[in-house]
């Protein structure tokens, strides 16, 4: 088996990775809406009946980002510093978990 000289660089997992092909179609996609949206402002119901779909997708993301936020922070601020995590957790505790079903032996 050959040696590389160059190692093969694996993507991040913090950092999203963006292409310049989907950052064209966000630019383009931005374009067209702000279009639609100045059509629609001078009065044209074509351009009106295109953009309540796309303001609606908008606002329901917003809105469930609105609540995940809600149900999140107070979680992370409620949360007990000095919780023991073993206690009550069958996998910590060096044991099987409690099965229904007995396993079935081989």
């Amino acid at each position: 088996m050959p040696v590389r000289s160059v190692e093969k660089s694996e993507r991040s997992r913090i950092l999203p990775q963006y292409s310049f092909r989907y950052a064209m179609l966000g630019v383009t996609s931005a374009v067209g809406l702000a279009w639609l949206a100045r059509m629609s402002y001078q009065g044209s119901q074509w351009a009106t009946s295109l953009l309540v779909p796309c303001a609606v997708v908008v606002i329901y993301f917003v809105v469930s980002f609105l609540l995940f936020v809600l149900a999140w922070v107070p979680a992370v601020i409620l949360r007990d510093k000095n919780e023991d995590l073993r206690e009550g957790n069958p996998f910590a505790a060096d044991q099987l978990p409690p099965q229904i079903l007995p396993p079935k032996g081989h």
